[in-house]
């Protein structure tokens, strides 16, 4: 997980441009735990678009396992740190002139939806089970 703009090695980082161009893809970074929330401006200087990592980012930003029934509960993508965070990420992505999406469940609901479009998200990447059927 990047956490800073040189955080990727060299060889690693032409490589995985390289592979994105092969598809032209537009180089992105994944914003998926805080330390990549705090760097969002940075990491929009050196990439084409941003991507809010949803689920993961609020499961770290949470310090709760989603995965754990013990704790799954505590789970809460609408919780305000993680709104805050995403509209940080937002915010750095626009300064930048990059486009910000999301990858992740919030993106699928009523509520995450209207709250994405509030803070200027772009676009969204849903698993099949959210997509419509029209």
């Amino acid at each position: 997980m990047l956490t800073l703009p040189g955080g990727l090695p060299g060889g690693a980082r032409c490589w995985a441009f390289a592979s994105l161009a092969q598809f032209r893809l537009p180089p992105t970074v994944m914003i998926e735990v805080p330390a990549a929330v705090y760097q969002a401006g940075q990491l929009a200087r050196i990439t084409d678009f941003l991507a809010d990592g949803s689920n993961d980012l609020t499961q770290y930003m949470l310090a709760v396992d989603r995965n754990n029934p013990r704790v799954a509960d505590l789970y809460k993508e609408l919780h305000p740190a993680v709104i805050q965070a995403l509209r940080e990420v937002s915010k750095a992505g626009h300064v930048e002139g990059k486009a910000v999406g999301i990858c992740g469940e919030l993106a699928g609901t009523a509520i995450g939806t209207i709250l994405l479009v509030g803070i200027l998200v772009t676009s969204a990447q849903l698993a099949p089970c959210y997509r419509s059927e029209q």
